[in-house]
């Protein structure tokens, strides 16, 4: 953007009067003082005012809002600290329903945008997502029963680097800005968000901490074959050469995956151990049958790789939003 494009523009209680030499600009404040800043640092900072923020003559900031948190009670006390500093105190109220007691001036630079259950890259995450049950909160859920972990107030999911795009339709869904890296250990790609109010609601899907032998999925989750092709794209095969179609994990998750086939299929597969874990697997008509339920519905999310093999032996329509070339 030229400089001259930033004349007017406003940043939070500043706006732009004037550019000047050597990268600055002339700004105001709406408390009216005006002061020369940086170009980098309008764009590259989240300071938010002149500074007179910090300075209890300011109005009374009950009922604005910084980051998640809103101040409904301003100038709560006012401490003074060496060297002649003064330092106004509010309550906020949190996106997640918590309160907490700050020093309003980290809430208006940017310093405290949270009670702490999301970070600053996680602000703008779509905290109640999974309180709804559809299509797509279901699929993301079976992702993440199958390649998910949830730690503290933080979930993580962590795919191949062969399936890395599918981490990114993840952030994006879920509206997070959290950075996406490589492991070497594992050659893998992982994504990780910090929010207490996802990893709440993804108790019900049967998701807890260290839940790689434990699983067991509820019965909405069960019934559903957008969770189901979530968990195959996460944890499942499907063969190359010929129709095959299999899932591993715990046994419950083998034995709920062989309940919902019942429903449409005659197959008589059982849950095999496999190692320290167990397996399920169709095979012929039996895996096409089940191809066709999980992936020929025109699904909206899906791992690439995987509808490719399935559609190999299946030859149903490309969904609307298939990301095959």
């Amino acid at each position: 953007m030229e400089k001259k494009e930033w004349v007017g523009k406003k940043f939070d209680m500043l706006t732009i009067l004037e550019e000047l030499p050597r990268s600055k600009f002339l700004v105001k404040c709406d408390c009216g003082v005006e002061r020369e800043i940086l170009r980098s640092v309008i764009y590259k900072t989240s300071l938010k005012s002149c500074g007179c923020m910090s300075n209890p003559r300011v109005p009374d900031l009950s009922g604005k809002s910084f980051g998640i948190l809103t101040i409904i009670k301003d100038k709560i006390q006012v401490r003074e600290k060496e060297g002649g500093k003064t330092y106004r105190y509010c309550i906020a109220r949190c996106g997640c329903g918590n309160e907490i007691q700050a020093r309003t001036g980290s809430l208006t630079i940017g310093h405290t945008q949270s009670c702490g259950c999301v970070n600053r890259y996680a602000l703008n995450t779509k905290s109640t997502i999974f309180q709804e049950r559809n299509e797509e909160t279901l699929y993301w859920g079976g992702i993440m029963a199958s390649d998910g972990n949830v730690h503290k107030s933080a979930v993580s999911v962590g795919l191949k680097e062969s399936d890395v795009d599918h981490l990114y339709r993840l952030r994006e869904w879920l509206g997070a800005e959290t950075k996406i890296y490589y492991k070497a250990k594992t050659k893998s790609y992982c994504f990780r968000v910090k929010n207490q109010r996802i990893c709440e609601d993804l108790l019900e899907y049967g998701i807890t901490p260290n839940k790689s032998l434990t699983y067991d999925p509820p019965l909405f989750c069960e019934q559903s074959p957008d969770f189901w092709r979530g968990m195959i794209d996460g944890d499942g095969h499907i063969g190359k050469k010929r129709p095959v179609i299999g899932l591993y994990g715990t046994k419950m998750a083998c034995d709920s995956f062989r309940r919902f086939v019942k429903t449409f299929c005659n197959s008589k597969a059982n849950t095999c151990k496999h190692n320290n874990i167990f397996t399920i697997r169709y095979s012929g008509p039996y895996a096409i049958q089940i191809m066709k339920v999980l992936y020929g519905n025109n699904p909206k999310f899906y791992l690439d790789r995987k509808y490719e093999l399935a559609n190999k032996f299946c030859n149903f329509p490309l969904a609307d939003d298939s990301g095959i070339i």
